[in-house]
């Protein structure tokens, strides 16, 4: 294959090695990861590239060549560009010194967040982008820039959904959702702005979840009534609002939010994790009523076939687990991890590891308390602190600290 005849910027290399990954969804890091990007590259463009080439250009085998214009052509189309040049003219890289500059201006007062945030509308979406959001959230907050959280809760182009920038999204929301949380002048800017948002996805109601949290349940409350004619976004509440009956012992309330999703249920399909709520809550149910064979309705799904990918049955058997931690179902939490879970698992995301490694406190508590010490220690030296969502920070911690006693 034709190499360059000039040799290309490092900067360009590493921003499309970064998309690369982001598309293809996780590192690079080893042979098979190689093998298996070849494979997507392929079903995606319908050029091939070899597995050997990928483990150069990743840094995997030694090499002092620089990759191919073919290779590099057929990346850049693998990302979403017509071309390298279109890659390497695009706002990505064009944007890096503007991103720079509004910081930089917001850092020194020369303008506000408020008035950064304004120009980077017009920009075009990439880590670089979200990194500058995230710094100017801070900002913001630090100068109690109010017009840019008002402008924040309704800008589309921060929101918006894009799958290779989810990860970004993601943060986007742990940031603001913990800076909300913490201070009442921007609950009220929340309450007031939020609800509404023209998304497939509910990112500040359904990727952060602080139930416990007043302001939280206010804005949930505005959510409902703004979707009323939408049966996953009900279905959603009303598995919120059920497992803090639980909690409160409110029978009443618990089994109305049973019905309600048991009628909700059949008018839509729920996704994965909606799915693994709502089963939690028709378990906290049956326990409530006296069902005598709640837990072995429980045993008799068959989750694998529920959640035939290894990663969406970890994460959605986190948030089921929730539910029967809150009861205290410690022995059918360990006979269904033990039947579905337990098995050594290759991890391909952040989302699942992140989930692990919370499922990991949950499963360390149940066979500590069925004084299965051995396995209980083995689970609990798997938990990495750093790992707890921003949002479950302070709940997991304090689990966590009571286990260090124990174990």
């Amino acid at each position: 294959m034709p190499r360059n005849k000039h040799k290309f910027q490092d900067e360009h290399l590493f921003e499309l090695k970064s998309l690369v990954e982001f598309t293809y969804g996780k590192q690079i890091l080893n042979v098979n990861d190689c093998i298996s990007l070849s494979d997507s590259i392929f079903e995606k463009v319908k050029i091939p590239i070899s597995s050997d080439t990928l483990r150069r250009l990743f840094g995997l085998i030694d090499t002092k060549s620089q990759p191919s214009l073919f290779t590099l052509e057929t990346l850049s189309k693998y990302v979403g560009f017509g071309g390298y040049y279109d890659f390497i003219n695009s706002l990505i890289l064009v944007g890096k010194h503007f991103f720079y500059r509004q910081i930089l201006d917001c850092t020194s007062d020369k303008i506000m967040p408020f008035e950064a945030l304004k120009a980077l509308e017009q920009s075009q979406q990439s880590v670089d982008y979200y990194s500058t959001i995230h710094q100017l959230t801070h900002l913001a907050f630090h100068k109690k820039d109010t017009l840019f959280f008002e402008r924040f809760f309704i800008n589309q182009s921060g929101f918006e959904w894009i799958p290779i920038f989810k990860y970004e999204i993601y943060q986007t929301i742990q940031i603001l959702g913990k800076l909300v949380e913490k201070n009442s002048w921007l609950q009220e800017i929340a309450l007031k702005n939020y609800i509404g948002l023209p998304f497939y996805f509910d990112y500040f109601i359904e990727w952060y979840v602080p139930e416990d949290q007043i302001y939280y349940q206010n804005l949930l409350e505005k959510h409902k009534e703004k979707h009323y004619d939408n049966p996953e976004k009900l279905i959603f509440y009303n598995c919120v609002v059920a497992i803090k009956a639980f909690k409160n012992d409110e029978f009443t309330q618990l089994e109305a939010c049973n019905k309600t999703i048991e009628f909700l249920g059949s008018q839509c399909e729920p996704n994965n994790v909606l799915k693994a709520r709502i089963l939690g809550v028709q378990f906290l149910s049956n326990l409530k009523k006296g069902v005598i064979n709640a837990e072995h309705r429980i045993l008799e799904i068959d989750f694998e076939s529920w959640f035939p990918d290894i990663g969406d049955r970890v994460t959605s058997m986190f948030f089921f687990f929730a539910y029967l931690f809150e009861s205290k179902s410690f022995d059918l939490m360990i006979k269904l991890f033990e039947r579905w879970l337990s098995q050594d698992t290759v991890f391909f995301s952040i989302w699942t590891r992140v989930n692990w490694n919370q499922l990991c406190v949950y499963m360390t508590f149940a066979y500590q308390s069925e004084n299965k010490k051995e396995i209980a220690e083995k689970y609990f030296n798997q938990i990495d602190t750093s790992l707890f969502e921003v949002y479950n920070f302070d709940r997991f911690q304090e689990l966590y600290s009571k286990l260090k006693k124990q174990i």
